[in-house]
């Protein structure tokens, strides 16, 4: 995943990087074309793949066997859907990660502070509706 340094450092000349053979479960799928430049928008795309792997213990796209079908599936537009699992996806967190993963319009997808402020939100409101789930992790 690129790095995320720009919008929290004084220093605005910070870049993001990029490693070759990048895997397209994480990478945002502009990245992909020939010479793509990552940018905070393309950090936020993977940090939303973050996000739900750390949540769900599986892979993006974990249901594809290869990258190819990674490929076809982002060609298509489509995105990973969301998991089934009760109690750990509450509607603010499945809407956030949603824009994140915005592929027609990456420049609509949130910035980094918003992405984190909503996180922090929907903390908020999951500790209300799930206070024993939330204490015990």
């Amino acid at each position: 995943m690129c790095k995320i340094v720009e919008e929290f450092s004084k220093d605005r000349s910070a870049a993001t990087t990029v490693t070759r053979d990048t895997s397209p479960r994480w990478t945002a799928p502009e990245l992909m074309e020939a010479g793509a430049v990552p940018n905070s928008k393309s950090d936020v795309w993977s940090f939303g793949m973050a996000i739900l792997e750390v949540v769900t213990g599986e892979h993006p796209f974990h249901e594809c066997r290869n990258q190819n079908q990674i490929y076809i599936e982002l060609g298509r537009g489509k995105t990973p859907a969301r998991p089934l699992q009760k109690n750990i996806w509450i509607d603010p967190v499945w809407s956030l990660l949603e824009q994140c993963w915005q592929i027609q319009r990456p420049e609509l997808r949130p910035d980094m502070s918003k992405v984190c402020r909503r996180l922090l939100e929907a903390g908020t409101v999951h500790e209300t509706q799930y206070p024993a789930t939330v204490t015990e992790i």
